[in-house]
């Protein structure tokens, strides 16, 4: 706990310590959602900068670690999303998918 209020004091090695102390952590998270060595390498670097501009919002020093994680999630499912965006032809496939089902409202 005293590592954690180190770095809310603005401390940069108490932070640093602090994130080598939950890289593991944060590595098998982001690979248990995200499946590619680059994504999760970019969700990992999103996560300890939005941590570090972010630190002293945190309420409890207890939950630290929760919320941590939920950042590194968050951002997990930020790269998906975009991903999946991303794809060539996703609005088409869209398209296609609504005209397949007629509507119930009189208009098709």
């Amino acid at each position: 706990m005293e590592l954690i209020q180190k770095a809310i004091d603005n401390d940069a090695d108490a932070f640093i310590e602090l994130m080598k102390q939950n890289n593991q952590m944060m590595y098998k998270t982001a690979f248990s959602i995200l499946k590619n060595e680059d994504d999760c390498a970019d969700a990992i670097q999103e996560t300890i900068l939005d941590c570090f501009e972010n630190i002293h919002t945190l309420k409890k020093l207890k939950y630290f670690k929760t919320w941590l994680c939920r950042i590194l999630i968050n951002n997990c499912y930020e790269i998906l999303r975009n991903k999946r965006e991303a794809l060539p032809g996703n609005d088409k496939l869209e398209a296609e998918t609504y005209d397949q089902y007629p509507s119930d409202d009189g208009f098709n």
